[in-house]
């Protein structure tokens, strides 16, 4: 009798410890098949950098700088981990990285709206072109053009000489353009063009410019030209005279450019100057002045003939 109710004991034993067995292998299929989405855009830090966060933040998740706790989380598959430590220093530590990868794990997981939230979040917080073309993005994705625009347009508001936001302005008056709106598309893109310091920011103006005149919408594109030839630039007098001249038709315009590239040393234009002063203005004085100007920068037709 002992050894048959051992041998019950045991089999019932067995029986316990495979279907434990199958269970714990059913939950961890699961587990795995459930993290693949949010794994794809888990970020894999340097080793050296996870040993040092872990030292540092391991203790204290929500302290300073220690959001990257989350991304290790992540990494091991503890995605609900991650969420919460991002969460923590997105609202918190107003950390606009945190909010990002907060949204990240939040679109995996199809929570788009609050994703959006959080993309705008980072974006108006850090007003970087990165994390704001993110929100736009995020924006675009999920077909929310109206949102996109406000925040463009917010971002334009917002936008301080040097902060480098213009190319928002730009993407505003585009909007208000496509609407036939011409007023408010010429404010947005003379106020993205209004504060300009660095190069890149010029440069930008100068390409909002020739995309306008491609699209025959002479006057704002004119405008544009016109408020960088005034910052010296000698490309877009030129460019402003020609839009002025030839497709609007107003020489005084034209000719306020012209004169302008000329004081920078600009011999062709010294003799378009002088044209306009004999044949249109009929101010022989002014005309002899930038001929005279002309030919002494070597532009041989001034140095010809009358």
């Amino acid at each position: 009798m002992h050894n048959i109710s051992h041998f019950i004991n045991s089999s019932t034993e067995f029986k316990f410890f495979i279907q434990v067995s199958k269970f714990l292998f059913t939950a961890l299929l699961l587990s795995c098949s459930a993290g693949t989405a949010e794994a794809d855009h888990a970020t894999h830090m340097p080793k050296h950098v996870t040993e040092e966060v872990i030292a540092r933040c391991s203790h204290d998740y929500t302290a300073d700088g220690c959001a990257s706790m989350g991304e290790i989380f992540e990494e091991e598959g503890n995605v609900n981990k991650a969420l919460n430590i991002y969460r923590i220093h997105c609202d918190a530590k107003k950390d606009a990285n945190a909010c990002i990868l907060a949204a990240d794990v939040l679109v995996s997981r199809k929570q788009v709206t609050e994703a959006l939230e959080l993309y705008r979040k980072a974006c108006m917080m850090k007003t970087s072109e990165e994390y704001c073309d993110k929100a736009l993005e995020a924006y675009r994705s999920s077909g929310s053009e109206n949102s996109a625009f406000k925040l463009s347009k917010d971002l334009c508001e917002s936008y301080t000489d040097g902060s480098e936001l213009s190319r928002y302005c730009y993407l505003t008056g585009e909007h208000y353009l496509k609407k036939n709106d011409q007023t408010r598309a010429e404010y947005y893109y003379l106020k993205g063009c209004n504060f300009l310091n660095s190069r890149n920011e010029i440069h930008h103006c100068i390409d909002q410019a020739v995309n306008l005149e491609k699209m025959k919408q002479f006057k704002i594109s004119a405008k544009l030209y016109e408020m960088n030839c005034f910052k010296n630039n000698i490309y877009s007098c030129r460019r402003g005279g020609d839009v002025y001249g030839k497709e609007m038709n107003i020489p005084t315009k034209e000719l306020n450019l012209r004169k302008k590239s000329c004081d920078l040393q600009n011999g062709d234009d010294c003799y378009r100057a002088y044209v306009i002063y004999r044949s249109i203005e009929g101010d022989t004085d002014n005309a002899v002045k930038y001929r005279r100007k002309a030919c002494e920068l070597d532009y041989r037709e001034a140095c010809t003939g009358e």
